[in-house]
């Protein structure tokens, strides 16, 4: 089963990828826009993180933006499906992850221009944990498109909401 990556599926017609503001209402990724951009003029950071769960022979993705600053703060989030076989291991599925988390950002920022973005990835910082495989990685993916970056346990747009709207 092929799949698109959500930047893909955003710039095609079809938008296959569903998006939800934070009381669970279907919304545009141009409203998404929008209001980060709204937002962001009022000083708010942005924030981006992507998780997944496995549910049988599927892993459910979930993406979330959000915005936080002084008095303001909301998140929108989408999510999809990836049958298992794409991923022969736990780093090629946690470098899904980032590079969703990062398409997103650049996305956004195309839209925006310069923008106070934060990506959050769902990797852990102890080397006895799984996900610290691809620690290095990922943040040096983000640094190479001068994104700052966020590992657990500071990763709350992955580690908390994506990883809720994953399951």
């Amino acid at each position: 089963m092929k799949h698109t990556t959500v930047a893909q599926d955003i710039r095609s017609a079809k938008n296959k990828v569903s998006w939800y503001d934070s009381d669970g209402r279907p919304t545009s990724f141009n409203s998404v826009i929008g209001e980060v951009k709204k937002f962001e003029n009022r000083g708010c950071g942005v924030y981006i993180g992507t998780d997944s769960h496995l549910r049988g022979n599927i892993y459910q993705f979930a993406s979330t933006v959000c915005y936080h600053g002084m008095n303001y703060a909301n998140f929108f989030y989408c999510r999809y499906k990836i049958d298992k076989q794409n991923f022969k291991n736990i780093k090629q599925r946690l470098f899904h992850e980032a590079h969703e988390t990062i398409e997103i950002a650049r996305l956004i920022k195309e839209e925006i221009g310069t923008l106070n973005i934060e990506l959050h990835f769902d990797v852990n910082s102890q080397k006895k944990f799984k996900s610290y495989v691809v620690k290095e990685t990922v943040t040096n993916y983000a640094n190479s498109y001068n994104f700052k970056s966020k590992i657990k346990p500071e990763s709350w747009a992955s580690s908390f909401l994506a990883d809720r709207y994953a399951k």
